[in-house]
Order: C-alpha cells, then sequence, then structure tokens
C-alpha cells in the first residue's frame, strides 16, 4: 500500500464531495432567504429596513455565527485544495523548478485560516452571543444611535471595549467569468468604554452622533452597496471579545428636520465613551512640543511588509524563469510597497509652539521645517482621512492659514475621537476658537 498516493487520492475525494455538499446547502439557504426578502418586500414596499428578516425586531444579533462557520469552511476547503502541494513541492524543487516555491504560499496561508476558525471557535465557547438592543428602527442618518449591548458576564469589570462604528462601501466588479469584491471605509466614529458594573449580564449604553453626509444603507445584492457595521472588542487576558452587528441606517427625514442649519452636525457631547486622549493619536506632548515618531503603526508595518515581500519574491521568481516583462509587475509592485514601509519606518513629524509661533518639522533621517507661522494667522486646523488599512482609518492633520493655504501638519494619525481632541489640544495652546 503506497500511503501517500492513498492521501493524495482521497484529498480529491474530500474536495469534490464537500464541495458539491457545500454548494447545495449554500443554494438551499439563498433560496429560502429569497423568498422571504420577497415576502416582506411585499409587505412593506416603502420600509426597506424592514425587507431583511433579521431586522424584523429592535434585537440584533451578533454576525459572529455566519464569519465563525464562513471561517471554518473556507479555511477546511483551503487546506485540502492547497494538501497536494506539500507532496509536489520536493519533487519540482529536486528538478531545479524554483518557481514552484510560490506554491507553498497556499499551505502557509491555509494554516493561517485554521488559526483563524480556532480563534473565533474559542470566542464563541467563552463569550456565547452578544445581543444589541436598539432605541428604534431604524437608525436615522444624521440623528443618533441610541442603544443597549448585552455583555457576556465572562467581559471582566474594568475592561476597555473599544467600539467602531463604519460606514462601508462594497464594490463587485467583473472581468469575464471572474469578479472580485472589495470594501472602503467612508466614513468612520469611535469610542471607548470602560466596564464598571457587575452582573450576570450588563447592558451597556452606546451612543454615536451619525452624520447626514454619508450614505444610507442600500441593496446588499447591488454591484455597488453600502452597509454600516458596529464592531466592538476588548483585548482581555486569554482570548480577546470580539462582536459585529450590521445596522440599519435610513434616510427617514426624521432626524434632519430636528436639526437645524445653526447647530453642528457632529455633538460629541451627545455620545457615550470616555473622552478623546491627543496621545492615542500617535502624538508625544511635551509642554509645547508634539512629537509624532517614526515606526509608531507596528502592525500596518507588518501588514504591508508581508504583502510586499510577498510580491517581490514571486516577481523575482518569475524573472529568473525568464518572463521579465510579466515578474516586473510583481516586482514594481512588491517595491512600491516597501517605499510605503520605509516611509512609515524612517519619517517622523514634530510640531512646536514658540513665542506665539506654530512650527511644523518632518523628515526621514532629520527633522527639516516645512512651516513657520504666527498664532494670529492660523485660520484652522482640521484631520483628512487619507487611507484605511483593515478596519483602521488613518488621518492626516492640517493647517489652514488666513490666506487659505493647507500645510501639512503631520500624517497616519489614528482615531477620530482622540484626533478631534488633538486639535483641540493645539487650538487650546494657539488661543484659537
Amino acid at each position: 500500500m503506497r500511503w501517500p498516493l492513498v492521501a493524495f487520492k482521497v484529498v480529491f475525494m474530500l474536495v469534490f464531495s464537500g464541495a458539491g455538499a457545500g454548494i447545495y446547502w449554500f443554494g438551499k439557504n439563498n433560496i429560502k432567504r429569497e423568498t422571504q426578502t420577497r415576502k416582506l418586500q411585499q409587505q412593506h414596499p416603502d420600509a426597506p429596513w424592514k425587507w431583511r428578516p433579521e431586522w424584523q425586531h429592535n434585537q440584533l444579533q451578533s454576525q459572529a455565527g455566519p464569519i465563525r462557520w464562513f471561517a471554518t469552511i473556507f479555511a477546511v476547503f483551503w487546506n485540502l485544495v492547497s494538501s497536494p502541494i506539500w507532496f509536489i513541492i520536493p519533487q519540482e524543487f529536486a528538478r531545479g523548478n524554483y518557481i514552484a516555491l510560490i506554491a507553498g504560499l497556499f499551505p502557509l496561508i491555509g494554516i493561517g485560516m485554521a488559526i483563524w476558525a480556532i480563534r473565533l471557535w474559542r470566542q464563541h465557547y467563552r463569550f456565547g452571543h452578544s445581543v444589541l438592543i436598539l432605541k428604534q428602527m431604524p437608525i436615522d442618518l444624521g440623528g443618533q444611535l441610541t442603544a443597549n449591548l448585552q455583555l457576556p458576564a465572562d467581559v471582566p469589570v474594568g475592561a476597555e471595549l473599544n467600539i467602531r462604528l463604519d460606514c462601508i462601501r462594497k464594490t463587485t466588479t467583473k472581468s469575464g467569468n471572474k469578479s472580485s469584491t472589495s470594501e472602503s471605509i467612508l466614513w468612520q466614529g469611535d469610542q471607548r468604554i470602560v466596564i464598571a458594573d457587575a452582573g450576570t449580564y450588563r447592558l451597556v449604553p452606546i451612543r454615536f452622533q451619525l452624520p447626514t453626509d454619508q450614505p444610507e444603507t442600500s441593496d446588499p445584492t447591488a454591484k455597488s452597496s453600502v452597509f454600516w457595521r458596529l464592531d466592538i472588542s476588548s483585548d482581555i487576558p486569554g482570548i480577546d471579545y470580539q462582536a459585529s452587528f450590521e445596522l440599519p441606517v435610513f434616510d427617514t427625514g426624521y432626524a434632519a428636520a430636528l436639526n437645524s442649519e445653526d447647530e453642528p452636525v457632529y455633538s460629541l457631547k451627545s455620545e457615550t465613551g470616555i473622552a478623546g486622549d491627543p496621545a492615542r493619536s500617535g502624538a508625544i506632548i511635551n509642554g509645547g512640543v508634539y512629537n509624532f515618531p517614526a515606526a509608531r503603526h507596528k502592525s500596518l508595518i507588518f501588514g504591508l511588509s508581508i504583502f510586499g515581500l510577498i510580491f517581490g519574491a514571486i516577481g523575482i521568481a518569475i524573472i529568473m524563469s525568464g518572463q521579465v516583462w510579466f515578474g516586473g509587475v510583481f516586482a514594481l509592485v512588491g517595491g512600491l510597497v516597501f517605499w510605503g514601509v520605509l516611509s512609515l519606518l524612517l519619517k517622523r513629524s514634530e510640531i512646536r509652539l514658540e513665542n506665539g509661533n506654530i512650527i511644523a518639522s518632518s523628515g526621514w533621517f532629520g527633522l527639516k521645517e516645512r512651516l513657520r507661522l504666527p498664532s494670529f494667522q492660523v485660520k484652522k486646523i482640521w484631520v483628512k482621512s487619507n487611507m484605511s488599512s483593515g478596519n483602521t482609518k488613518y488621518y492626516d492633520l492640517y493647517l489652514d492659514d488666513q490666506t487659505g493655504k493647507k500645510h501639512s501638519l503631520a500624517s497616519n494619525l489614528i482615531g477620530r475621537r482622540d484626533t478631534e481632541a488633538l486639535i483641540a489640544h493645539l487650538e487650546n495652546a494657539l488661543g484659537i476658537k
């Protein structure tokens, strides 16, 4: 009995039979869901927030269950499909086919997926299901999200909840028979709440002021759709807590009628959570000096480094096989990513307030003065999102002078509330209203 050959063929049996069973199961559930959706659309033609079964009442279940099962099935399928590579690579490497080493990335990705699925199951066994109880259905665009989080008792008193509200655009593009889906964060709000009370189950109040200049929830089956998601996490000993909820946010016109033109769009006073901390945005404040050190975003640097190394290695391997132009594209992408990594590793910025002036400096290997301006010539200080990586949105800090000219002060700040606290700290120090 040649056991390696048996194992090799058993993999194909499991892959194809498992794929068939999975297609049948998903197809059956999709038909059932589509039937429910059509029925709800007929019952509530003018209320799109009632078209989804999970939005028929104000108690939303965490999306952890579907994500957990998706991660498990996908990890099993991916590892079964990629497992024959373990048998092929040694033979191809012995023949001098070094490009075959690239295929070794697929089993490594499978190991990462398996770790992800195991982590989700550990979270489930420790915390169970989380529930978000909404005050009203739907949530008014431009109004306020008012809800209570039913928190499991295993989240200890004193733990800090990191709460993030995202407005996300999901875009699906097709090229021939292939399709790809990407997500971009249009708007992001964040809070931090410290758990203070005890009990079997605790209700944690959550309030967010929603913007008026973002789109409402749209049809998830469209090529370009928008959805609002509330993510809640906490770093606690053992396994971390995490919950995610998709929210029904629609422009009903009710919030717009209540808000007058003289009132600000955002009202942090009406939101829950502790006050923003300028230091958590990325700034080290020492008197009148605001320092933004290099290499402060280690997770972003690590992720981009892995991405750049993979593309660079693939490009070099393809070039070595004789496909110079095709490999050059991969190598170029890897090089551009690596350049961005170098910027994150080496670039630092500094803002100094001296003798009624604001002085901004930045550089890779040393600080070079970029701006020197009297405080009375500062019109406003503001931030703008420059990119997002994963679930984190990054902001750049700018200054407008009285002539309307824009000046860059610092880059890659994190946290909407913390960056707004940093702006308030700077404006107070400069005496700007």
